[in-house]
């Protein structure tokens, strides 16, 4: 390359120059020398180094691994852990599956909600609210009233908390009273707290606020009105009666695992193999196995890499068939246990992005009967 102006006086042969095409001004040239010096004909090409010269480690093998089977902690070690298998137990009885949701209601699209739906729920959940602060507190209907309109005459308020900015930090100078459709037409108005002790809000809390809105720009709360409380637990002597029958031959056992099960470098399963061996030799009352089942960040299941039995991966093949086989029929050893599957956000079978997660499908992964599919988080179990 040379300069754009020569120095004086000094010559320059021509016979030292390439001639080639004139670069634009976007593009540039690796490794230029400063100094003008000839362009050999055939430049020397040095091999690329590569990004990183550490070996790669090669993942331990799950049969391998450290202190295989070793207990880390122990809670109330002084309570003795029963022998299992349990001798002359009924596994059928001793433990009760109860479900207090309608489990329909997790099937639903959750990309696909639509704004009314949601804006009806929260209405329904607002009066709702206010029906329970009235019969707790025996109000008549004229006591309630819309916080946003002017009067001086004390109401009581029922809405939702929210904030004036949604970048805004929560503070007591942004909180805002939503109220439902019915009752306030969805207005926000702001409130002012300064006339009460304590107050403990959040944002989408329902709250019950009793106060007067004078000049028409703020409520003024003078009182904010406690929900009844949900009624104590309890359970009757016949029933504790029958569950002591069912437990006698000892307390409950449930096991307990969550994924993935299996290592990064292949799908073979083999902890959940061992897990599904353990649970069949012992037999515990319950088993909770929680996902990811096959987890969608896992290198061979990104690609694409992985072989099933008896199918052919280039038609038929899909990571449904890989569940069944790989999983399903590890599974379906344990007999004389319950198994509860839960499954995970990060599962491959499921079509669900967000809570609430609909529960993994029975039929199109072959998963027993007897072994119930709850969908995430929620769930109960009673003896």
């Amino acid at each position: 390359m040379l300069p754009t102006t020569p120095a004086r006086g000094s010559a320059v042969k021509r016979k030292n120059l390439v001639y080639e095409t004139p670069r634009g001004k976007t593009s540039r040239r690796l490794d230029v020398p400063s100094s003008p010096v000839p362009v050999p004909s055939s430049p020397i090409q040095t091999p690329r180094k590569p990004f990183s010269s550490a070996p790669l480690e090669a993942a331990t093998p799950f049969s391998k691994r450290n202190a295989a089977g070793e207990t880390i902690e122990v809670l109330n070690p002084h309570i003795p852990k029963p022998t299992l298998p349990l001798a002359d137990a009924f596994y059928d009885s001793r433990v009760k599956f109860v479900f207090r949701m309608d489990i329909k209601n997790f099937a639903y699209r959750p990309m696909y909600q639509k704004l009314t739906e949601a804006s009806e729920v929260q209405d329904e959940r607002i009066d709702e609210f206010a029906t329970a602060i009235q019969e707790h507190y025996s109000l008549d209907d004229a006591v309630f009233g819309d916080p946003s309109i002017a009067s001086p005459s004390e109401i009581v308020a029922v809405g939702r908390i929210v904030s004036d900015s949604l970048e805004g930090k929560f503070n007591p100078s942004s909180i805002l009273l939503e109220s439902s459709r019915m009752t306030g037409a969805g207005a926000r108005t702001p409130l002012k707290l300064d006339k009460i002790s304590s107050f403990a809000f959040f944002p989408g809390q329902i709250v019950a606020v009793k106060g007067v809105n004078s000049s028409g720009t703020y409520f003024q709360v003078h009182e904010v009105m406690d929900p009844p409380r949900l009624p104590s637990a309890s359970t009757s002597t016949a029933e504790l009666a029958a569950t002591a029958e069912c437990l006698a031959a000892g307390p409950v056992s449930v096991f307990i695992a969550s994924g993935p099960y299996t290592t990064q470098d292949n799908l073979n399963f083999e902890a959940l193999d061992e897990l599904c061996t353990k649970a069949a030799e012992q037999q515990p009352d319950v088993v909770i196995f929680a996902g990811p089942f096959i987890d969608s960040e896992h290198p061979l299941v990104q690609a694409g890499e992985f072989d099933l039995e008896d199918i052919d991966m280039a038609n038929d093949g899909t990571i449904e068939d890989l569940f069944c086989q790989k999983i399903s029929r590890k599974i379906q050893r344990i007999k004389n246990s319950m198994v509860i599957m839960i499954p995970s956000l990060r599962d491959a079978v499921s079509r669900h992005c967000s809570f609430p997660q609909e529960q993994l499908k029975r039929r199109p992964l072959e998963l027993p009967s007897v072994c119930p599919s709850l969908p995430s988080p929620r769930y109960t179990m009673s003896n």
